[in-house]
C-alpha cells in the first residue's frame, strides 16, 4: 500500500512540475528572467530540502513540503 501511494505522490508531483515548466513562458514579464528567477527558485529548494531531508526525515519533509506545496497552491487561487 505504501509503495502505491508513494507512486501516486510521484506521479502527481512529476506531472505538476512539468505543467509548472510548460506554462511558464505565458507568465507577463521577459520570459527569459522569469525562467531565470525559476532556476534560482530551484536551486534554492534543492538546497533546502537535502538540508530538511538530514535533519528532520523522509515523512517530515514530505509533509513539510507538501504544507507549502497546499499554502502557495491557496495564494494562487485567492
Amino acid at each position: 500500500m505504501s509503495l502505491i501511494l508513494m507512486c501516486i505522490m510521484w506521479v502527481c508531483t512529476s506531472i505538476c512540475y512539468q505543467i509548472i515548466n510548460i506554462y511558464l513562458k505565458y507568465i507577463p514579464g521577459n520570459e527569459f528572467i522569469n525562467i531565470s528567477i525559476a532556476g534560482v527558485a530551484e536551486i534554492a529548494a534543492h538546497l533546502s530540502v537535502g538540508f530538511l531531508f538530514n535533519k528532520a526525515g523522509v515523512r517530515w519533509t514530505f509533509f513539510i513540503g507538501y504544507c507549502i506545496s497546499v499554502a502557495g497552491g491557496a495564494c494562487m487561487i485567492f
